[in-house]
């Protein structure tokens, strides 16, 4: 991180190290065909089901909880309890307390992960975008796993509570893993990596230091006597 030359409150320069940081992390995607099995197709489908089944669920919670509220607003009626308002906390607390026969069989995370699926799209919705829908069979077409429950092993996917599904690495993967997202297109499988790449901090020495001082008489004048009008 650059450090600013600063002046004190006697007009002093202050100089701090002469060099910059140079640091950055980036992220990439890399996509890839799976092969799953007629078994893991079936666990698939039903992963995909269970996940919509969720995402629908909680999006009405909230609906549901949005016009109590404004029955509250309007006509300072409520039926019960006080108002408020629920949030993607709220609904991962409950989850575990109101998990489905279904729901048990999904990975943990990536139930969570549907929950912040609903979360985002009531902030897009506060930042302009239009009123969260609910989610068909041809709609939902994903579920992702946050950087735990998977591995990759000897041309293999492992997922957790899923199996070890055939994948092609037609290249190689950079970073680490941060998501995996499994994605049904037609009657194909994919798979998505969000990669983290850390490039590495460089430190760039600074040849020339000048100090910068805002006047009113002239605009600028430089530690080296330059004035600019």
């Amino acid at each position: 991180m650059f450090r600013d030359h600063l002046r004190d409150r006697h007009n002093e320069y202050i100089v701090s190290k002469p060099y910059i940081d140079c640091s950055e992390i980036m992220r990439k995607s890399f996509q890839f065909r799976i092969y799953p099995n007629k078994n893991q197709k079936v666990i698939l489908e039903r992963t995909l089901s269970t996940c919509r089944h969720l995402y629908n669920d909680s999006l009405e919670e909230r609906k549901r909880q949005a016009e109590l509220n404004r029955l509250k607003q309007s006509f300072d009626v409520f039926p019960w309890g006080y108002p408020e308002w629920i949030n993607y906390y709220d609904q991962a607390n409950q989850l575990p307390l109101t998990k489905t026969p279904f729901q048990k069989e999904v990975h943990s995370q990536v139930l969570q992960n549907v929950l912040k699926r609903v979360e985002r799209s009531f902030k897009n919705f506060y930042n302009g975008a239009g009123y969260p829908r609910f989610q068909g069979r041809n709609r939902y077409n994903s579920f992702t796993y946050p950087g735990s429950g998977l591995k990759l092993e000897d041309g293999k996917l492992i997922l957790s509570k899923i199996g070890a599904i055939k994948i092609i690495l037609h290249r190689e993967i950079e970073g680490k893993i941060k998501t995996c997202t499994i994605k049904k297109d037609v009657d194909q499988w994919y798979v998505s990596f969000s990669c983290q790449i850390d490039i590495p901090i460089i430190p760039v020495k600074i040849e020339t230091i000048t100090g910068i001082d805002v006047g009113l008489i002239n605009l600028i004048k430089l530690s080296n006597g330059k004035q600019i009008q």
